[in-house]
């Protein structure tokens, strides 16, 4: 929460020669979004199986100079398009870009679908000697802490880059060094006599504490400038949206220092911005020139425990106000979903997209009861209404329930003593309300779940 208020008041006080002074005007609605006309070049993609939406949207982010936003309802591919945009942006461009989301897991899947996608891939070799560095894949880096990573993540992880780096050798032998001192300081390795037969040396305390704090500047001053190097060397630098506040401490400068031009990033990408409080994305947005957002405001809204600040303007996104200011002029629909059956599809088009929102041919028709192990059999026990039926609700594409004066009343959590949780009000003494749930609609559930295992 420090880092956020922190980062709000440098907000409130950001100079006109900032790099983001222009990019925060245009979230404020202070100043209008602008865009190259074209790009220098055709858009060659990486990913051939892109579609017309999906390259629209990396064609806008990367012709934007402050502001886009993609918008990517589930399933309609957002992170296959966050990838290919990062790919353009580094491989084809030669940009520094920086990628966050408010979550460690949403950052971890963007780490491995890159790293997927990246491995051994070629580029142009133009752009390879225009940079100067091996454009074979991208050169990326974690910033967080080990723990908080996935497994397969933690080679891409800052320690990670830091042991492989060139420097790694010196590091190793200077910390070797500090600790053979360490031990004969403390007593643990006793000094030996010479070759010549003489006894061992008295052993001076005073020149030992000397040289083992010498060593220790040295090793301190030489881990800093390794990771610092290897911030700096990375096209990539991924975190979470408070995480990267941790880039400053990484490149050795003080929390309240300016981001010196050459570390600044020349595209910030929020990944799941409409479920990041705005606070947090302000972080990572200040290191760099313009920003991408990418998520979908019309689902989960982030968590806020606080009812006052969900109905202030903490309980607005960026995303939210991005979308509301300027509409189409920033913000592109990834509108050809993969997931759902084209009824379902409808149903959430209609219910949220503007009626927007198309199946792809693939999922078009795409049913359970077509799939080879699916029996198509009415269930032992019959439909959810307890009847078999020629065509049976467990099979059905779509199925919605109206239990509105059936007596399946919705509780809270704590509210009884069967269920548990933390009580709201005077009973449960406590400030905090409990999940909602539905015990009568489980059930409902819980029979429908039966009867599709019960078909394979």
């Amino acid at each position: 929460h420090r880092r956020q208020l922190a980062v709000l008041d440098e907000v409130d006080h950001l100079p006109t020669s900032h790099p983001a002074y222009h990019t925060s005007q245009v979230l404020f609605g202070e100043s209008e979004p602008l865009q190259h006309s074209s790009l220098p070049s055709p858009l060659e993609f990486f990913n051939d199986g892109l579609n017309g939406p999906q390259q629209e949207a990396i064609d806008l982010a990367l012709r934007s100079r402050d502001v886009a936003a993609i918008h990517g309802p589930p399933g309609t591919g957002k992170t296959t398009v966050v990838v290919e945009l990062i790919r353009q942006a580094v491989q084809v461009y030669g940009l520094r870009v920086l990628v966050c989301a408010p979550s460690n897991v949403a950052v971890d899947n963007i780490i491995l679908r890159l790293a997927r996608c990246t491995h051994g891939a070629a580029t142009s070799k133009r752009e390879a000697k225009k940079r100067g560095e091996d454009r074979h894949s991208v050169n990326m880096v974690r910033i967080g802490h080990p723990a908080r990573l996935l497994p397969q993540v933690l080679g891409h992880s800052l320690d990670a880059v830091v042991r492989r780096a060139e420097t790694a050798e010196v590091v190793a032998d200077v910390r070797a060094e500090l600790d053979g001192v360490v031990r004969q300081l403390t007593g643990r390795s006793k000094p030996r006599g010479d070759k010549k037969g003489n006894g061992p040396k008295r052993i001076n305390f005073r020149e030992l504490r000397s040289e083992a704090k010498t060593l220790r500047k040295e090793l301190a001053t030489r881990e800093r400038a390794a990771v610092a190097q290897a911030v700096r060397r990375a096209n990539v630098v991924l975190s979470t949206n408070v995480g990267a506040a941790g880039i400053h401490k990484a490149l050795g400068l003080r929390r309240d220092a300016a981001t010196p031009q050459e570390d600044i990033f020349d595209m910030v990408i929020i990944d799941e911005a409409a479920q990041g409080i705005e606070a947090s994305c302000w972080i990572p947005i200040l290191l760099g020139r313009r920003v991408v957002l990418a998520g979908d405001h019309k689902q989960l809204p982030p968590t806020i425990k606080s009812p006052e600040a969900a109905a202030g303007c903490v309980g607005e996104t960026l995303f939210d106000r991005v979308a509301d200011l300027y509409g189409d002029r920033v913000v592109r629909l990834l509108s050809i979903q993969y997931r759902m059956h084209q009824l379902i599809s409808d149903w959430a088009s209609h219910a949220m997209y503007e009626g927007r929102l198309v199946a792809d041919a693939s999922v078009f028709a795409r049913k359970l009861a077509d799939l080879d192990h699916i029996s198509s059999a009415p269930a032992a026990e019959g439909g959810l209404d307890g009847e078999e039926d020629e065509d049976p609700a467990d099979l059905a594409t779509l199925v919605m329930i109206d239990t509105a004066y059936c007596g399946l009343e919705e509780a809270t959590e704590g509210d009884d003593d069967e269920t548990p949780g933390v009580a709201s009000g005077p009973k449960g003494g406590g400030d905090l309300v409990g999940s909602k749930y539905n015990h009568g609609e489980a059930l409902i559930v819980q029979k429908h779940l039966k009867d599709l295992f019960a078909r394979g």
